[in-house]
C-alpha cells in the first residue's frame, strides 16, 4: 500500500520506517520541502520518496496527518483527498498541554468539513 505522511518530525519519521520495515511505500511531504528529506530517504530506501503536501496526497492511498492542528486548514485543495482515507494524527493545543477551545466540537470533526468527502480515522495522536 502507499501512505501519504505529511508531517516528518520524530513520530512522522518513525511511522514511515515502521511502514517501510512492513513492506509498504511511504510519500513523505513536509514545510520544508522534499529536499529536506535526503537523509531520512537514504535510510528509509527505495520503498521512500519526497513530495510537496499536495502531490503526497494525490499519490497516497491512505494519507497521514502528523502536523500542528493549525497547519491542516488549508494544506491542501479539498479535492485532492476526497475518497481517501485520512488518518487525522493532530492535537488541537493552545499551549504545552492546554486543549484548545473548539466551541464543543472536536478537532477531527474540523477535519471533515475542512475535507469533504474524506473518510477521517482519529488515530497515532494519543
Amino acid at each position: 500500500m502507499r501512505i501519504g505522511i505529511i508531517g516528518t518530525g520524530r513520530i512522522g519519521s518513525t511511522l514511515a520506517r515502521i511502514l517501510v520495515a512492513a513492506d509498504h511505500q511511504v510519500v513523505l511531504a513536509n514545510a520544508r520541502g522534499p529536499q529536506s528529506l535526503a537523509a531520512l530517504l537514504a535510510e528509509l530506501g527505495p520503498a521512500a520518496s519526497a513530495a510537496h503536501p499536495a502531490e503526497a496526497a494525490a499519490r497516497a492511498e491512505v494519507l497521514v496527518l502528523m502536523l500542528p492542528f493549525d497547519s491542516v486548514q488549508g494544506l491542501l485543495p479539498p479535492d485532492a483527498v476526497r475518497d481517501t482515507v485520512l488518518v487525522d494524527a493532530t492535537n488541537a493545543f493552545s499551549g504545552p498541554g492546554a486543549p484548545r477551545d473548539l466551541g464543543g466540537r472536536g478537532s477531527s470533526e474540523l477535519v471533515a468539513e475542512w475535507y469533504p468527502g474524506t473518510r477521517i480515522v482519529k488515530s497515532l495522536n494519543t
